[in-house]
């Protein structure tokens, strides 16, 4: 297997399965902090006490439906240093790809700017809607902890796995549900 570089430092490569292209379907994701620090609050008696940052992450999660309209998180739960959500990606039409300045592809005349344009489209192509997704809510997030110089990292990447018929999301559902309860004996 090549190794590949991006920016002078090497690329780990995807553990996404090759033959999925992550536009549709359920899936369960895990996403963690950086070094597993608490930063989204604590569980005491049983009962999650979120932060700033966690509560900012609930709301986030709730209203990810209004910034993905192809997408809907039935299930999820915060935890201190991780959360757990199915997401739900219906198929859909990308939305028009923008530069980073806001111009469409119509808009963009010169060359340069219609080549990143391609490769922007290419790229994201690659990585699916999930990773736009989770990626969006990450990012969000970040911002947020940044504005208010709360203290705050993700670890890379997330974990995910693709949801195949009811019964596997009936028990990935109450897994998510009784994740809390379980915390005293999985935390690490």
């Amino acid at each position: 297997m090549e190794t590949k570089k991006f920016r002078n430092r090497y690329r780990i490569q995807t553990a996404r399965a090759t033959w999925h292209e992550y536009n549709d379907g359920l899936y369960f994701i895990t996403v963690c902090t950086a070094n597993r620090n608490h930063y989204f609050g604590k569980i005491e008696n049983g009962k999650m006490q979120y932060s700033v940052v966690g509560q900012y992450l609930v709301n986030s999660i709730e209203q990810a439906h209004t910034h993905y309209k192809d997408a809907e998180i039935p299930v999820f739960v915060v935890m201190p240093n991780h959360f757990h959500a199915i997401i739900s990606v219906s198929p859909a039409l990308p939305p028009a790809v923008q530069t980073s300045h806001g111009a469409s592809q119509e808009a963009c005349k010169d060359v340069a700017c219609r080549a990143s344009l391609d490769n922007m489209k290419i790229i994201a192509n690659q990585c699916g809607r999930l990773s736009h997704i989770v990626g969006g809510i990450k990012s969000a997030t970040t911002k947020f902890a940044r504005t208010h110089d709360i203290e705050f990292a993700w670890q890379t990447r997330f974990h995910d796995r693709i949801i195949r018929n009811q019964d596997g999301y009936n028990r990935i559902a109450q897994y998510i549900e009784n994740n809390i309860a379980k915390w005293e004996s999985d935390k690490k």
